[in-house]
C-alpha cells in the first residue's frame, strides 16, 4: 500500500512541476492548461477497484466537473472584467468550490 501511495504522490508532484514549467518557464499557457486538465478523472478510474465503485466514482466526478466548470467561467469573468487581485479571486473561488462540494456531498 505504501508503494502505491508513494507512486501517486510522485505522479502528483510531477504533474504540478510540469504545469509550473510549461506556464512559467516555457510560457505556453495553452500547453499548461492542457496538462492541468489532463483527464486525471478518467485515469483515476484505473486505480479504483470494482465496477460498481468505478461507476459511482464517474457519476460523482460529473457533479464535481459541473460545479468546477461554472466556477471556472466565473473566474474567467472576474479576471476579464475586474481588477481584483488574482490571489483574492483564486482563493475566493477555491473557497466557494470547497463549500459547494461540501454541500453537494452532505446534502445530496
Amino acid at each position: 500500500m505504501i508503494e502505491k501511495l508513494l507512486l501517486n504522490f510522485i505522479f502528483g508532484g510531477l504533474l504540478f512541476s510540469t504545469i509550473y514549467y510549461t506556464a512559467n518557464i516555457v510560457e505556453d499557457q495553452k500547453l499548461s492548461s492542457i496538462i492541468a486538465l489532463l483527464p486525471i478523472a478518467l485515469i483515476c478510474g484505473l486505480i479504483i477497484n470494482g465496477r460498481k465503485n468505478t461507476t459511482e466514482y464517474y457519476l460523482n466526478t460529473l457533479y464535481v466537473l459541473i460545479i468546477t466548470f461554472f466556477l471556472l467561467l466565473f473566474t474567467f469573468f472576474l479576471f476579464k472584467n475586474t481588477r481584483i487581485n488574482k490571489y483574492i479571486i483564486i482563493l475566493s473561488v477555491l473557497l466557494f468550490w470547497v463549500i459547494a462540494q461540501y454541500l453537494r456531498y452532505n446534502y445530496k
